[in-house]
């Protein structure tokens, strides 16, 4: 029976329990049945320790042996599935000159971000570092040694170390910084450069073109975290959460897991990986459940609380909608486009696909409805439709290499007049990292950029970019606050403008070779557009909740429900 015991609903169900803002909240119902867990919780040690050789008591045990200057790879995206507890205790032990792999540096403070505001990392592997100011001025301080690397190619190298894989072709880099090697893994403190990145070779197969890229060297230590583990090194891995983990573990000479929860034995079609990648295991102590970024849902008649709606991002946001069709499976990114389901009405008829693997994402959540584990590439919680699902950080950029996605939102610094798009390095003062968009605007049929016209004085849709390019040939819609163009026959066309401007007015604003289409349309209205495809006049309203607004917004909820329920 202890054996056999499913956690309470309270424990598995985080969906009220959210970051520092929320606390779990356990009813008197089922206070003894958490109670029960923890007395099964010690059992599941007690078996672990006895028949187990995989199963560690303490973390601190099972990391004991690294050591200053280790190669460490972790998973997590933002700061969903980041063994928390493995690299807080690297920084109690005080270890230096690390070198991390991971798909991003978390946030400041806390897991690798920890390590990095400590000066204790002396190099990343990433793709993204834009959760952590720290990581980035470090890198352009010539502190850090940053080398970049696409998300879907990231992910795939370490795939193929785990595998014994030599390597594999990709689309992915082609014609960009990343296969030519043309900027800096590290600069010195003046900003000059002192490591080049290292560049890809191409290869041509059946007249086509691709970079081979060659699998990792396997790290020294690799770090997975699971939300269940049994006694013979199994794992799963809770939404979100899964991202990178089920594909690096293994890809470490020395592979520890960190779980929440010890079963006995997890059902065979319950796991998501083997025990056969594991070396070591522990229950690990201290588990935060953060939330990078809060977002909250709430009907605009509750509270007075909002903020001013930047007037050229509603633009474009309107205007971007009217481009989603039915049946379309579309991925958002970061910037304007992930602020699209904020405009989007309560049922829509296409699905929506985020790059950690969550295919079927939704709406913003409301208070209650918030799961720590079901992040947009934003790292904000949303919520799933009926029939959603979620697969591992390789597969879903395998459904992107495959076609399998429709489309792309992307945001951009700088389009240029033959479709080549830059919008993750400007040199010297920006370098968050190019996350999961070059494999997305590389390798998916349709690209939609989503951007205002001008950054201050200086106009984005140019003849060339000058910034590093994402890709090459890839652009196929922009829209701004004052036109939408197109990309016909390679071709850029001018297919709709803000009423009241002038053709001159654009063209003043827009240096790229562009034509004007002939059946040139105004600039159109998408609330039109959802009122008689959806049948809804005015979408729900959200708001980008600070800590200060959440306490409000929860005290608000909490007056409300006591006036309601005269208790």
């Amino acid at each position: 029976f202890f054996m056999t015991r499913r956690p309470p609903r309270s424990t598995l169900d985080r969906s009220s329990a959210a970051s520092d803002v929320y606390k779990r909240q356990v009813s008197t119902q089922s206070t003894w049945d958490y109670y029960f867990f923890r007395v099964q919780g010690m059992m599941m040690r007690m078996a672990f320790r006895r028949f187990s050789s995989k199963f560690y008591k303490t973390g601190e045990e099972a990391l004991k042996d690294v050591k200053d200057g280790a190669k460490l790879l972790v998973a997590g995206f933002g700061v969903a599935g980041v063994a928390e507890n493995c690299l807080r205790i690297v920084g109690n032990m005080n270890r230096k000159n690390l070198t991390i792999c991971s798909n991003s540096i978390g946030m400041p403070g806390w897991g690798p971000g920890a390590l990095v505001d400590d000066h204790r990392v002396s190099k990343i592997i990433t793709c993204f570092i834009g959760g952590n100011p720290s990581a980035e001025k470090q890198y352009l301080k010539g502190e850090l040694e940053a080398e970049y690397m696409p998300q879907g190619s990231l992910v795939e190298r370490l795939r193929s170390t785990q595998a014994g894989v030599a390597g594999f072709f990709s689309v992915t880099g082609l014609g960009t910084a990343i296969e030519e090697g043309a900027f800096s893994t590290k600069v010195r403190p003046d900003g000059t450069e002192e490591k080049k990145a290292p560049g890809y070779e191409r290869h041509t197969i059946d007249g086509k073109e691709y970079i081979f890229y060659p699998a990792y060297d396997k790290a020294d230590f690799c770090f997975v975290k699971a939300y269940v583990a049994d006694r013979y090194g199994n794992l799963r891995y809770r939404r979100a959460a899964r991202n990178f983990n089920p594909n690096i573990a293994g890809a470490g000479k020395i592979t520890i897991a960190e779980a929440e929860y010890m079963v006995d034995q997890l059902p065979p079609e319950k796991v998501h990986t083997p025990g056969c990648y594991i070396d070591r295991i522990f229950q690990g102590d201290i588990f935060t459940h953060k939330i990078e970024r809060l977002v909250l849902r709430y009907p605009p008649s509750e509270f007075d609380i909002k903020k001013p709606a930047n007037p050229k991002r509603t633009k474009i946001l309107k205007r971007a909608i009217k481009e989603l069709k039915t049946g379309m499976y579309i991925n958002l990114g970061v910037g304007i486009p992930a602020e699209i389901p904020s405009m989007l009405p309560e049922k829509f008829d296409f699905t929506l696909q985020v790059e950690n693997g969550i295919v079927g994402g939704s709406l913003y959540p409301l208070y209650n409805e918030i799961c720590v584990d079901t992040i947009n590439a934003a790292k904000e919680p949303i919520t799933v439709i009926p029939g959603f699902s979620v697969s591992s950080s390789a597969t879903s950029f395998g459904m992107m290499r495959g076609k399998h996605i429709h489309m792309t939102v992307l945001g951009g610094f700088q389009v240029s007049e033959t479709g080549d798009l830059a919008n993750w390095m400007i040199p010297g003062l920006r370098a968050k990292g190019m996350g999961g968009a070059m494999d997305l605007a590389s390798c998916v049929p349709r690209v939609m950029v989503t951007m205002e016209h001008m950054q201050g004085e200086h106009p984005r849709i140019l003849p060339k970019c000058t910034y590093p390019l994402t890709a090459k040939n890839c652009v196929s819609t922009i829209v701004t606050e004052l036109a939408v163009f197109e990309f016909e026959n390679g071709k850029l066309v001018l297919k709709e403008k803000v009423k009241g401007m002038s053709l001159d007015q654009i063209k003043k604003m827009t240096p790229a070779n562009y034509t004007v289409d002939p059946n040139l349309k105004d600039y159109q209205d998408s609330q039109i557009f959802l009122a008689k495809h959806y049948q809804r006049d005015i979408p729900v309203s959200y708001t980008h909740l600070r800590a200060h607004e959440t306490l409000r917004y929860l005290v608000c909820r909490l007056l409300l429900e006591k006036k309601k329920n005269k208790t």
